[in-house]
């Protein structure tokens, strides 16, 4: 399994670091640099997910708590560099979880960050 992913001045990235789990979701708004991150991997990881969505909506049945499962959100800098943040799962998110608050509306109301600024 990939642990560890460390990637400098590769295309729209310029500095990158993320500790993986077994699951990992990046997304973020078209043409932010999510695909950029997977090019580049050799092999397959067995049983371990690398996905890029830029629709919210993939995201909800994702089980936050689980620290196997990570998600990231992915846009672009002021200088038009790419930014991936690991969204940290916080007491407040998962109560509005357990009220039944999709992720996708934790997404899109800027909960988990990573909605563009537009």
């Amino acid at each position: 399994m990939i642990t560890k992913l460390t990637i400098e001045f590769f295309k729209s990235l310029e500095k990158l670091d993320l500790d993986l789990g077994q699951i990992n979701v990046l997304v973020g708004a078209n043409g932010s640099g999510k695909s950029n991150l997977l090019v580049g991997l050799d092999g397959k990881a067995e049983r371990q997910v690398l996905m890029t969505a830029h629709n919210p909506a993939v995201l909800d049945g994702l089980p936050l708590e689980n620290d196997k499962v990570r998600l990231f959100t992915v846009g672009r800098s002021n200088t038009g560099r790419t930014v991936v943040r690991r969204v940290e799962v916080t007491p407040d998110i998962l109560e509005r979880v357990k009220k039944g608050w999709s992720i996708s509306r934790l997404w899109m109301q800027g909960h988990l960050g990573g909605v563009p600024h537009v």
